[in-house]
């Protein structure tokens, strides 16, 4: 019988998170949604945000050449 040296890894699964739905005329306030994802969400979001600013920046930079 051969024994490896390293643990066996497990991965968790996939979980979906669950959207809370408002009723029409109850939404929450943008700033109250920002404040509600978690840290992680919120910087993944800031990088993707920063990404398409860039990438619309060097386009119009060179179209404008």
């Amino acid at each position: 019988m051969e024994v490896s040296p390293l643990r066996g890894v497990r991965i968790a699964a996939p979980v979906q998170l669950s959207l809370e739905l408002c009723a029409v005329g109850d939404e929450p306030e943008p700033q109250e949604l920002w404040e509600s994802l978690p840290e992680e969400a919120r910087a993944r979001l800031l990088s993707l945000f920063a990404g398409v600013i860039a990438r619309s920046v060097i386009v119009e930079e060179k179209e404008s050449q």
